[in-house]
């Protein structure tokens, strides 16, 4: 931000306020020409769910994992192209990448994959019919 304004207002040569700053000669050079937002952060295409949309769609995988019911990344993906197809937001049945799975639980750090565990002897029999009663 610095470096733009210094380019902007004080007619600085990119390649110096480059420099002086510590930006990437590109990155400064596309804000300047207006080829890239001067608040943009990420490049790349924006992701398919909007935040409220996958603030829904997470909702829904903490609320089966409270339960004790929780997801594969398999049905975690299957699960998200099934709400895409639902949104209109894709018009073909073909799920969605593991790349996108990547990106969204950047998005969401709070979701986790955990691998299931089988439960253990003492558990179960704690658990039976007759210790329940």
């Amino acid at each position: 931000m610095a470096a733009y304004h210094a380019v902007k207002t004080d007619c600085l040569p990119v390649q110096r306020a480059a420099q002086l700053f510590g930006v990437p000669i590109t990155t400064l050079k596309d804000r300047v020409c207006g080829r890239v937002p001067l608040h943009s952060v990420k490049s790349g295409p924006e992701p398919l769910f909007s935040m409220e949309e996958e603030h829904d769609l997470v909702q829904q995988i903490s609320y089966t994992g409270s339960l004790g019911y929780g997801y594969t990344k398999a049905q975690v993906v299957e699960l998200a192209t099934d709400f895409a197809l639902h949104l209109g937001k894709k018009i073909s049945a073909e799920a969605l990448s593991t790349k996108w799975l990547t990106g969204f639980l950047k998005r969401w750090p709070e979701m986790h994959m955990v691998k299931p565990q089988s439960l253990s002897t003492l558990r179960a029999k704690g658990a039976s019919e007759p210790i329940i009663q």
